[in-house]
């Protein structure tokens, strides 16, 4: 979960230099897409399920935790991003 989490904040709220500026309405795209795929009650191959049943983790675990993360974020967007001196 840790992982997954550090992914996005690394690749979305922290652009590393001479990276391409992405356009707000392609964040938001892809943050609805990230939201269906976690609500998503599908069982398919590569669905959240599908990898929760392989790691042997409960999706509703993961799907909490994110929903967390995402509050805590909404109500102070700071606390939740590391200041570069402790990357």
């Amino acid at each position: 979960m840790a992982v997954i989490l550090q992914a996005v904040e690394n690749s979305v709220l922290k652009p590393k230099p001479g990276m391409k500026k992405v356009k707000k309405e392609k964040i938001i795209e892809e943050v609805k897409e990230a939201k269906e795929w976690l609500s998503s009650p599908n069982n398919g191959m590569c669905s959240l399920n599908w990898y929760c049943d392989l790691l042997g983790i409960d999706p509703g675990y993961i799907r909490r935790k994110v929903k967390d993360y995402e509050l805590k974020l909404e109500n102070n967007p700071t606390d939740c991003i590391k200041k570069e001196s402790n990357a």
